[in-house]
C-alpha cells in the first residue's frame, strides 16, 4: 500500500498550494510533474515536491505590528511612541497604561494605517452616547 503524504505544487506565477499524494492516485513526484496545472494562471510548468522537501518560511512569532503612539495636540505629529507589541491583549493593555499616565493627550494603537483604539474615537462615542 502507499503512504498518505503531503504534495506542494508551485507555479511560476507565485502560486502554491497542498495536497494529499491520495487526492492524484499515489503517483510519483516524476509522473505528476507533467500533469499537474496550475489553479490560478493554468499553467502546465508546475514544481511538484512532497512537502518534507519544500522550504516554507517559519512564521515570525515576535514580529511587533501594533503601536502605542502619543500624537501632538494638532494630531498631525507622532510627539511619541510608547510602545510596540505583537499581541493584541498587551497592545490594549499598553494603550490603557498611555491613558493613565499621559491623561488629556491624543493617543493610538494602532497596526500600521489601521487604528485599533484611539482617544479621540473614545471622546467622539462618549460623546454621541450622552446625546
Amino acid at each position: 500500500m502507499d503512504d498518505l503524504r503531503v504534495i506542494c505544487v508551485e507555479c511560476t506565477c507565485g502560486r502554491r498550494w497542498w495536497g494529499r499524494s491520495s487526492e492524484v492516485g499515489f503517483r510519483s513526484i516524476q509522473e505528476l510533474a507533467g500533469r499537474m496545472i496550475c489553479r490560478g494562471c493554468g499553467a502546465r510548468n508546475v514544481s511538484v515536491a512532497y512537502a518534507e522537501q519544500v522550504a516554507v518560511p517559519a512564521p515570525v512569532l515576535n514580529e511587533l505590528w501594533a503601536t502605542v503612539e502619543i500624537w501632538d495636540d494638532a494630531g498631525i505629529h507622532i510627539h511619541e511612541t510608547m510602545a510596540r507589541v505583537g499581541n493584541l491583549g498587551v497592545g490594549v493593555a499598553a494603550y490603557e497604561r498611555t491613558l493613565l499616565e499621559r491623561p488629556n493627550r491624543n493617543v493610538t494603537l494602532r497596526d500600521g494605517a489601521r487604528i485599533i483604539r484611539s482617544t479621540e474615537r473614545d471622546r467622539e462615542r462618549r460623546g454621541k452616547g450622552s446625546d
